[in-house]
């Protein structure tokens, strides 16, 4: 689904409608390749729509503890899953509980106690298409309304003989399982 295209006139035209102007945030984000890189291209970006960008290079370390800090107003960082299940996702954007548990939709201010619950029903749900269901809903309503703006997703490309048979890769290099693999 890619509801959200590329439009700086528009962009304009909304912050005028909310009588905004000078409108500028600063975004931390790592030094190394790739951030920086697409850092420049958002800011550049932004500037056509009218919306000015500081960026605030750090290495890895520094980024995170200010987000973790809460002592940001925008990061552009990476996020990968933990294990094969879509729990994995939605525990870290979609679920903000008062225990002072420290999820990323915590570290974005994110109040949503309904998004919470959801998430909770949606990992302990036995019926599949239920599950299926509730984890579309989660993810439309993080795409819709969160902080978050998830804008690329990483691939890797892996090359295998013909006769090699049982090879998957997982999500982390260490997730192969090579008593599987066979020529």
């Amino acid at each position: 689904d890619r509801p959200y295209s590329f439009n700086p006139q528009k962009a304009k035209e909304i912050l005028a409608k909310a009588g905004l102007s000078n409108v500028s945030f600063r975004l931390d984000v790592n030094n190394q390749p790739p951030y920086l890189d697409i850092a420049q291209a958002l800011q550049a970006s932004f500037a056509q729509g009218g919306v000015k960008v500081e960026l605030v290079p750090g290495i890895s370390s520094q980024v995170s503890t200010k987000v973790k800090a809460l002592n940001y107003d925008a990061t552009l960082t990476s996020w990968g899953p933990d294990y094969f299940d879509p729990n994995t996702n939605a525990a870290a954007f979609a679920y903000n509980p008062e225990d002072g548990s420290k999820t990323l939709a915590w570290r974005a201010n994110w109040q949503i106690p309904a998004l919470s619950k959801l998430t909770l029903a949606a990992t302990a749900e036995n019926d599949t298409a239920k599950r299926v269901a509730d984890y579309q809903q989660l993810q439309k309503q993080v795409q819709q309304s969160s902080p978050f703006v998830i804008g690329l997703q990483a691939r890797s490309l892996i090359a295998v003989r013909d006769n090699l048979k049982g090879y998957v890769q997982g999500i982390n290099p260490d997730m192969v399982f090579y008593s599987k693999v066979s020529k």
